[in-house]
């Protein structure tokens, strides 16, 4: 299991569309599962979602 908390770059312009998160010894071809939750500023979380990949 990894586990990672990333900053959003808010304050860069233009925003970031998409967040690269690299997976440690991640073997290509295998299927993952991320579960990803944000936070903002004030400690409110958004509902958790689950998304599958393959590398």
């Amino acid at each position: 299991m990894v586990s990672s908390k990333v900053l959003s770059d808010f304050y860069f312009m233009p925003r970031p569309n998409v967040l690269d998160i690299p997976v440690p010894d991640a073997v290509a071809g295998n299927t993952y599962e991320a579960k990803v939750v944000a936070v903002d500023a004030y400690g409110n979380a958004s509902p958790e979602e689950t998304l599958t990949f393959t590398r």
